[in-house]
């Protein structure tokens, strides 16, 4: 788990997306890409795939994903486009990827999960649970970039922190 400071989280923040979500900067993508070194053919989930700024750096993978924003999902079919890769990218709601058939298995999670107030944060929390524990490979890796107020927060993202933990620990 990444933590970015939160002056520098919110100074990012793009005018034309819904609220919530955040710009990320490429060169904490290319970092998470650069030590993942995804290699070719591998499964990777993209889950609020934003700008689909990952997608476009893990080359030649099967990219799976969803993003609720429709402007930012738009933005990840024009820019994962030109890497070469498998790319398909929902757009659409939490609700529907955690009641989803959990059969496939991913070698690597990349997200960077939009900023919500309240119960909506215990909704993102859930949603990065389920597929870490359901469609995570046995060997597979997860990354998340986070403001470092979520890894303080006694909210929800404790069980997300712990679940990461016990999951690298076996």
């Amino acid at each position: 788990l990444w933590g970015v400071p939160e002056r520098e989280w919110y100074s990012y923040r793009k005018a034309f997306l819904s609220p919530g979500y955040n710009h990320l900067p490429t060169s904490l993508v290319k970092l998470c890409v650069s030590i993942a070194n995804p290699e070719n053919g591998k499964n990777v989930y993209l889950p609020y795939a934003g700008e689909g700024l990952f997608a476009s750096y893990c080359k030649d993978c099967n990219i799976d994903g969803f993003e609720k924003d429709p402007t930012a999902w738009a933005i990840t079919q024009i820019l994962a486009t030109p890497s070469n890769a498998l790319v398909n990218v929902e757009c659409c709601d939490f609700d529907s990827i955690v009641n989803q058939n959990h059969a496939k298995k991913y070698d690597y999670i990349f997200s960077f999960p939009p900023v919500l107030p309240g119960n909506a944060t215990r909704q993102v929390v859930d949603t990065l649970y389920q597929l870490i524990t359901k469609q995570l490979s046995e060997n597979g890796e997860f990354y998340a970039i986070l403001p470092l107020a979520f890894c303080n927060a006694s909210s929800g993202w404790f069980d997300l922190r712990k679940i990461v933990y016990d999951y690298h620990k076996e």
